[in-house]
């Protein structure tokens, strides 16, 4: 009774009521203008931020594909034994930074008669291996009138380390070899690229390669979280090796391998992905034409399914293999109309600009690529970190 005779009250009583909803529109105004203060404050923080990493990820990551063609150089010059059955695998990972340069390398090297398996590497580049470096001061160095004298004592021992290293003229048999230690270095102007036995290397000679096509075409269950991880980890990649001898034509499912989980047979080690390439290949395809590829897989990825499995592309008739490519295409058109209801805006910006971009610019789609596809799938991939995700 006491709510109806204070509705009544308000109705009949018009300036009170004016005067309310007044105030109410007053309050909604500066409501409104505090939340697009807020919002403008916040996109230019978020572009700047945006701006900046992208300039600092665009300067590294050019460092690094290039880093990334000397490898490829070195390796393909250093075989000197003609065994036709040596595959090269180069682990594939999300990298934000180039100041260490490092490759997850893994060789396979079974042959009529060896029968080594997997040989698994970590390749260290050195810049320029002739030049002495300067030693930031420790103990040890002493510091006489303003001015700091260096002790050059322990660079010398690491120039001297590096010197007993020796060149690699045979890749096979070094990596056939029972070092413990490094391997030796492979050279390239004033590149030096020094091979270390991966720990426990032993431990993985014999295990088989299960490739991402297998992955999704299997009853395997691949979460939402181990998706949107390999998803980032793929688009980063393409970003690191795109135009490189390591990844010179599409991305296909079947050259994203991974090595066999020696725990849980059948299953797979997600964490470690690897593109198979054939180190002798020399031909090349531009960002552009491949950039179609990386938005599929990323639709696989974001629904878990191939593309070949999904009704939109079963519609078409079955064709020519090289129209194949195209009739894909169409399909991931259709297919990426559904991502941002399965995986949220950020991961649908990202599929869409793979998809849609027609023309790249040789200076720029490196950043480009980083701002419109890294960056949305890193928040996706946050977001699934933190918090248990079924499915």
């Amino acid at each position: 009774m006491e709510f109806q005779a204070k509705r009544i009250k308000f109705t009949i009583r018009k300036s009170s009521r004016e005067k309310i909803f007044a105030q109410l529109e007053v309050a909604n105004e500066r409501m409104r203008k505090l939340l697009e203060s807020s919002d403008r404050t916040s996109a230019a923080r978020q572009r700047g931020n945006t701006t900046k990493a992208a300039y600092m990820i665009n300067r590294k990551i050019n460092e690094f594909w290039q880093h990334a063609k000397r490898l490829h150089e070195v390796l393909a010059a250093a075989w000197g034994c003609g065994c036709a059955s040596h595959i090269t695998n180069l682990g594939l990972e999300h990298r934000t930074s180039s100041d260490k340069v490092e490759f997850d390398v893994l060789f396979y090297l079974n042959d009529d008669q060896q029968k080594v398996g997997w040989q698994g590497t970590r390749i260290k580049l050195v810049t320029d291996a002739n030049a002495l470096s300067i030693q930031v001061p420790r103990s040890g160095s002493t510091q006489v009138g303003g001015r700091v004298r260096f002790d050059i004592a322990d660079a010398q021992v690491q120039q001297d380390d590096t010197d007993q290293k020796a060149l690699i003229k045979d890749l096979c048999g070094a990596l056939n070899s029972k070092c413990p230690d490094c391997l030796g270095f492979l050279q390239v102007d004033d590149h030096r690229f020094e091979l270390y036995p991966r720990q426990h290397a032993s431990s993985v000679s014999h295990l088989c390669t299960i490739s991402l096509e297998q992955l999704l075409c299997s009853t395997y269950t691949l979460t939402r979280r181990k998706r949107y991880s390999l998803a980032l980890t793929l688009a980063s990649s393409y970003l690191q090796l795109s135009t490189t001898p390591w990844l010179n034509s599409h991305l296909r499912k079947k050259s994203i391998v991974f090595l066999e989980d020696p725990t849980e047979p059948g299953s797979a080690r997600l964490d470690q992905p690897y593109i198979c390439q054939d180190v002798l290949s020399t031909a090349a395809m531009s960002a552009t034409d491949t950039l179609s590829c990386l938005g599929i897989r990323l639709l696989e990825l974001c629904f878990g399914i191939p593309i070949e499995a999904t009704k939109l592309r079963k519609q078409f008739p079955a064709c020519d293999p090289a129209l194949a490519p195209m009739l894909d295409y169409t399909a991931a058109l259709q297919w990426s109309r559904s991502v941002a209801e399965e995986a949220g805006p950020e991961f649908a910006e990202a599929v869409e600009w793979c998809l849609q971009t027609k023309t790249l610019s040789e200076k720029s789609w490196r950043t480009d690529l980083w701002q419109h596809v890294i960056v949305p799938l890193e928040a996706c991939h946050k977001q699934v970190s933190q918090k248990p995700i079924v499915g």
